[in-house]
C-alpha cells in the first residue's frame, strides 16, 4: 500500500475522478462518489494499491472507496446483481444468512492498531478540596522531584520559528511546492535541546487520572457526521436510510441574524439527466445552483424530468438546478416556489453544522450565503433538511447529505465521569494540577535540558512518515462492542448502562514499538530525504537512541498521599516506560523516566536543624533545609488509599505492587511494558490496518470487515 494525498477532483466524460499525489508520482482514478462526497475528500491523506499503472484499492478515513465499484465491473451491472439477489431462491438466502454468520464469528479476528485504550471505570474516586494557597502547611510538602530521562527510541518535539525564520524560509527554496516553511529542529530554544515542561506535564497529568480514579476531563463534547449507504449488514446503515426517507427539499435563508429554511412547493425533488441539459448547451459547475428551469411534474416514481424550457412560462414548475448530482450523471432540482413559513432550526443544530471538520469548504452553505450577501445578492440557497416536528433537525447540499449522529461525545461517557455529575467534586488530578477557571495547579514542570553536545545527540534532517490523524467516527474502536458485529454500537447508539456496551472505550496510548531508523526497512518511521514530494512528510531531525536529559518538578502544599500519586506515574516499576512527542504511533517517543525526591523541611527537625527560612545561612551557601526522602514509602501510601477507597481488603497493609494489580491498571501496564517490543511479529500486531491482509488463501479488507480492537492484556498476551 502506498501512502499519498487526494489533491484533486474532477468530471471527465460524465464520471467522477480523483488525483492522487505520492513519492512516486500521481494517479488518476475514478471513483463511486456523488459529486459533494468527492469534493470533500480534497487534500485528504489516502492509502491505496497500483496494479499495471492502475488503482484498485483506494482506502480514505478506514473505507475502501473502490470496494463494490470494482466488484461491480467485474460481476456485471448493480442492476443484475440486485436483480439475482432478489430473485427469491433459497440459494440467495441461505448465502446471505452464512454471510451473517460469518461476520459475527469474525469478532475472532480482531483490529490491529499502533494504539489502544485503558478502559474507563464506573467510579470516581473524590478528594477533599485543596488548602488555600497564601501559605506553606505544616503538615503538607513542598519540595521537587529531579527526574533523569533516557531515550529507549529516537524521539521528536517539534520547535517553534520565530517572523525572522519564517520570512527567510519562504524567500529561500525550501519547500516551495507549499511556501510553508518546516522547521526540523528538535525543540531547542537558545539552541539546546529541551523537553518542554508542558509535555511533560501533559503525559503525567493523563497518567495520573487513570491510576487515581480520577474524572476523565479533557473530552471534547462534539457530535460527529456520518453516512452509511453501503453496508447494509450493519444496524447504523439502516438507521441512516430510514432517517434520509423524510427529507425534503427547501431554502435555506437568512433573516437578519437567523438562519431559516424554507420549504418547497411542491414539497419534493426531482432528477433530471446530465445529458439532457448537456444537449441544450447548458453546462453546470460543481457545487453550482445558479441555473433555473421549467418543467412539468412527470409524475414517475423516480420524479425525473425529461423536459424542460429555460424560459420562463406560467403552466410549468420553476425548479434550480443543483449540482453535483450522483455519479450516473444526474443533478438535483428544487422547486423555486417556496411555502409561506419558514422552520427554525432545532437548539444546537447549526453549531454542529459548523464545528464538522470534514466538510468540504464547496459544501458549506452557510458561507454560501455569506458569499452571496457580500456580493450583494439575495442570501438563498437551495438545500435539502429534515425536520422533526416542525424544527429542522438536520441539513446539507444533496439529497443524501451526511448527518449529524444523535448523541454526543459525552454521552457516552460512564455517568461518574460526565461535567454535570462533578461540577461541585474534587479529584485527585483535578486537586494536583489544577481545574480550569476554579482551581490553582500545585505542581510546575521546569523544561528537561540534555545532558551532552547537542552536536552528538541529534540524527540527521529526514522525513517522517506520513501520520494517520485520529479517527474518533471509527466507532469500532472507540467505543465499547459487543461480541456480535451486526449490532456494533455507533455515536448513534445510547450506552447500555448494564454492560458498559457504547461507553468510550477510555484513554488512548500508544504503544511501545521498536521500529527501524533505515528508511526501506519494514515498518521503518523514516521515510527518507529522496521523496517526490516531500511537503506531503514531516521534516524532523529526532533525538537518538540513549540520549539522556534532566528536569525538575516543584510542588507546594501536597498531602503524602498527593505527593505519592505524583511519583506512582513518574517511578513506574518493572519494564513500564513513558511515551512523549511526536511520531508515537510510527515507534517514537519511548523514553524511561528516574525520579528522585527532595523535600523542603518547614519546621525544626527532631536533631535540632532549623528548617526552611528559620536560619538564612549555612557552613558554606544558604540554609536550604532539604532533605532527600525515599519514593516507595509515599507511593505505597497513595496505592493505599485507593485500594481504600475500592473497598479492597487490608488496604492499610497494601503496596504500590498491589495497586498495579487492579484490572484497569493491568490494561495500562499491557500498553507501558516496553518488553513488548521483544515479542514476536510485535510491530506487525501493533501496525495500522491494511486494505488487502492476507489470511490462509484470501485477502481481506480490514476496513471493510469493521474488526474491533482487542483490549491491551489481549493484544499483549500473557508474560
Amino acid at each position: 500500500m502506498e501512502k499519498g494525498i487526494i489533491k484533486k477532483i474532477k468530471i471527465q466524460d460524465k464520471i467522477m475522478k480523483a488525483e492522487i499525489k505520492s513519492s512516486n508520482g500521481k494517479y488518476d482514478v475514478d471513483i463511486p462518489l456523488d459529486v459533494g462526497d468527492a469534493i470533500a475528500l480534497k487534500n485528504k491523506e489516502c492509502l491505496f494499491t497500483v496494479i499495471d499503472n492502475k488503482v484498485i484499492d483506494l482506502v480514505v478515513d478506514g473505507r475502501n472507496l473502490l470496494a463494490r465499484y470494482t466488484h461491480s465491473k467485474k460481476a456485471g451491472t448493480h442492476r443484475h446483481q440486485k436483480q439475482s439477489r432478489s430473485s427469491g431462491t433459497n440459494r440467495g438466502k441461505v448465502k446471505r444468512e452464512a454471510n451473517y454468520r460469518d461476520s459475527a464469528s469474525l469478532q475472532a479476528q480482531y483490529a490491529v492498531a499502533p494504539y489502544n485504550f485503558v478502559p474507563l471505570t464506573n467510579t470516581v474516586i473524590d478528594c477533599a478540596p485543596p488548602v488555600s494557597m497564601d501559605r506553606y502547611w505544616g503538615d503538607r510538602f513542598t519540595g521537587f522531584i529531579d527526574i533523569h530521562i533516557e531515550t529507549l527510541t529516537p524521539v521528536y518535539i517539534g520547535d517553534t520559528n520565530n517572523e525572522q525564520e519564517e520570512r527567510k524560509a519562504i524567500e529561500s527554496d525550501q519547500d516551495k511546492a507549499t511556501n510553508k516553511f518546516q522547521n526540523p529542529d528538535f525543540f531547542s530554544p537558545g539552541g539546546v535541546p529541551k523537553i518542554p515542561g508542558s509535555s511533560l506535564r501533559g503525559m503525567t497529568r493523563s497518567l495520573l487520572e487513570m491510576v487515581s480514579f480520577s474524572q476523565m476531563e479533557f473530552v471534547d463534547n462534539q457530535r460527529f457526521f456520518y453516512r452509511m449507504v453501503a453496508e447494509p449488514r450493519y444496524r447504523i446503515s439502516n438507521t441512516y436510510r430510514q432517517a434520509m426517507r423524510d427529507v425534503k427539499p427547501g431554502w435555506l435563508e437568512k433573516e437578519g441574524n437567523e438562519y431559516v429554511i424554507y420549504p418547497t412547493s411542491p414539497d419534493k425533488a426531482f432528477r433530471i439527466k446530465k445529458h439532457i441539459l448537456v444537449e441544450k448547451g447548458l453546462q453546470i459547475n460543481d457545487f453550482s445552483s445558479d441555473l433555473t428551469i421549467y418543467f412539468r411534474d412527470p409524475g414517475n416514481e423516480n420524479e425525473v424530468v425529461t423536459e424542460f424550457e429555460t424560459e420562463t412560462n406560467d403552466l410549468n414548475i420553476p425548479g434550480r438546478v443543483v449540482a453535483p448530482g450522483a455519479l450516473s450523471g444526474s443533478y438535483w432540482i428544487v422547486p423555486e416556489n417556496k411555502a409561506d413559513t419558514a422552520l427554525q432550526f432545532a437548539p444546537g443544530v447549526l453549531d454542529d453544522y459548523r464545528n464538522d471538520e470534514q466538510r468540504a469548504e464547496e459544501a458549506d452553505l452557510l458561507k454560501r450565503i455569506e458569499d452571496l450577501q457580500k456580493a450583494g445578492k439575495p442570501g438563498s440557497v437551495p438545500c435539502f433538511f429534515k425536520a422533526v416536528e416542525g424544527k429542522v433537525v438536520a441539513f446539507g447540499h444533496t439529497r443524501n447529505f451526511r448527518m449529524c449522529y444523535r448523541h454526543r461525545v459525552h454521552d457516552h461517557l460512564p455517568a461518574a465521569h460526565k461535567p454535570e455529575n462533578r461540577s461541585e467534586k474534587y479529584d485527585m488530578a483535578n486537586v494536583i494540577f489544577g481545574k480550569a477557571g476554579k482551581l490553582a495547579g500545585r505542581v510546575f514542570f521546569e523544561d528537561a535540558w540534555l545532558i551532552g553536545n547537542p552536536t552528538d545527540c541529534q540524527m540527521d534532517e529526514t522525513y517522517l512518515q506520513i501520520l494517520s490523524s485520529p479517527k474518533p467516527t471509527t466507532f469500532q474502536h472507540y467505543l465499547e462492542q459487543p461480541d456480535n458485529k451486526r449490532d456494533l454500537k455507533s455515536w448513534e447508539d445510547h450506552p447500555d448502562d448494564n454492560n458498559n456496551k457504547g461507553l468510550l472505550r477510555g484513554y488512548k496510548l500508544y504503544w511501545h514499538r521498536k521500529t527501524p531508523s533505515e528508511s526501506g526497512k519494514n515498518n521503518s518511521w523514516n521515510a527518507d530525504t529522496n521523496l517526490d514530494k516531500p511537503h506531503l512528510h514531516r521534516k524532523v531531525k529526532p533525538i537518538k537512541t540513549g540520549t539522556c536529559f534532566s528536569g525538575r518538578i516543584r510542588f507546594e502544599n501536597l498531602t503524602r498521599i498527593e505527593l505519592g500519586a505524583l511519583l506512582f506515574v513518574l517511578d513506574l516499576p518493572g519494564s513500564l516506560r513513558h511515551k512523549i512527542g511526536m511520531g508515537k504511533p510510527l515507534g517514537l517517543g519511548s523514553i524511561k523516566i528516574t525520579p528522585s525526591l527532595t523535600v523542603s523541611i518547614r519546621e525544626k527537625t527532631a536533631n535540632g536543624i532549623p528548617g526552611r527560612y528559620q536560619k538564612l545561612f549555612g557552613e558554606e551557601s544558604w540554609h536550604l533545609a532539604e532533605e532527600k526522602r525515599d519514593i516507595q514509602e509515599y507511593k505505597d501510601a497513595f496505592a493505599q488509599f485507593i485500594l481504600k477507597e475500592l473497598g479492597v481488603a487490608e488496604a492499610d497493609k497494601a503496596t504500590a505492587d498491589d495497586l498495579w494489580k487492579q484490572p484497569p491498571l493491568q490494561e495500562l501496564t499491557a500498553v507501558l511494558d516496553f518488553d513488548n517490543t521483544a515479542l514476536e511479529n510485535w510491530n506487525d500486531r501493533t501496525r495500522y490496518m491494511e486494505i488487502e491482509r492476507r489470511r490462509g488463501q484470501k485477502k481481506e479488507n480490514e476496513f471493510k470487515e469493521r474488526h474491533v480492537l482487542p483490549p491491551p492484556s489481549r493484544v499483549r498476551g500473557s508474560k
